[in-house]
């Protein structure tokens, strides 16, 4: 089965070399993974007006702990964290290139 998928990768990329389409399927992949999280950040700082970090400071204090706020505030850092880890992912995938 792996073979069938190694060929699958090849000819979704038009690519040959197993390894260059495997990078290329991976890179495509974790692209549209930093796009989404990126998203999900920037229209949670759009609603709030503030990053983040001041998000968090804000909640609980200046903004009440309301359902809707702690799902924003878990779907924010989900955003972030997973952000971090797609990009660090990417670099690395790069600099095995």
């Amino acid at each position: 089965m792996q073979g069938q998928i190694l060929k699958l990768a090849q000819e979704v990329t038009g690519s040959q070399n197993v390894d260059k389409a495997v990078t290329i399927a991976l890179e495509s992949y974790l692209e549209q993974k930093i796009a989404e999280y990126k998203q999900v950040a920037k229209s949670l700082t759009e609603k709030y007006g503030v990053g983040f970090s001041e998000f968090k400071e804000m909640l609980g204090t200046q903004l009440a702990l309301t359902w809707e706020h702690e799902k924003d505030y878990m779907d924010w850092e989900e955003a972030v964290t997973n952000l971090e880890y797609f990009e660090s992912t990417l670099e690395r995938l790069k600099a095995y290139a």
